[in-house]
């Protein structure tokens, strides 16, 4: 679905840009996009799907992680 007709963004674009790694923060999204560069109206919209998609993100690559990691019980970890 369109988010910013002025800019014609989809939420579709956002996210695979933010899946991809291309977006790392807010300002890097309104940049690439042209986000709130004329009426602004968007920015509420576009804000909200940023953030649930970097917490998405977010969650995917701890889970990740979590299965890459998995110490023993009683296991002493050794940071160097």
């Amino acid at each position: 679905m369109y988010v910013c007709c002025c800019e014609g963004v989809t939420d579709r674009q956002i996210k695979i840009s933010i899946e991809n790694g291309n977006i790392v923060s807010f300002n890097d999204l309104c940049a690439e996009f042209g986000i709130a560069n004329n009426c602004g109206k968007c920015l509420e919209e576009v804000r909200e799907i940023f953030n649930e998609s970097i917490k998405r993100k977010s969650n995917s690559f701890n889970s990740e992680f979590k299965d890459i990691f998995k110490p023993e019980i009683g296991t002493k970890l050794i940071l160097q």
